[in-house]
């Protein structure tokens, strides 16, 4: 007897309803972990000099970058790689940012040596549609306030 969730979840849904059947991939994406929700900025102090930290990940190949936005999506800056970079792994990133106490929608977008890109949300969904919640790799966006307060919102673009 085959279990309903040990085959519907290797699929993943594109927009017109069709089943991507054996859906394993490890997708280019990236995370920002310093600043995030349970880690936020409340002491920080303005002209305080902060390292934004976060991890990027790609089952095609090794993470050839990262870029940072701080105002969802409008305008990118590269991040730096630290550490080893290698095939199929975790790689670190960071930015060194002066906190200026502005509120800020931060967001990480990775890509890697075979031309993958992080994709936005509506990206995302024009390919795995709505259904697709086990393969999800869209840009993560941290909503900042200007108490330092760090929570996740979605921003559709």
């Amino acid at each position: 007897m085959v279990c309903k969730e040990e085959t519907s979840k290797y699929t993943a849904l594109t927009a017109s309803g069709k089943a991507i059947q054996h859906f394993y991939a490890n997708e280019v994406n990236s995370v920002i972990t310093y600043p995030c929700p349970e880690k936020d900025w409340k002491d920080l102090e303005v002209g305080d000099l902060v390292e934004i930290e976060g991890l990027a990940w790609t089952g095609h190949g090794t993470i050839k970058g990262v870029d940072i936005s701080f105002d969802g999506g409008k305008n990118w800056t590269e991040a730096s790689l630290k550490g080893l970079v290698l095939p199929k792994a975790w790689t670190r990133f960071s930015y060194m940012h002066k906190y200026d106490g502005k509120p800020m929608l931060l967001q990480s977008r990775s890509y890697d040596d075979s031309d993958n890109v992080q994709p936005t949300v509506n990206q995302e969904k024009a390919v795995v549609g709505v259904e697709g919640v086990y393969h999800r790799n869209a840009i993560i966006t941290w909503q900042v306030t200007d108490m330092g307060e760090v929570s996740n919102v979605q921003i559709r673009s």
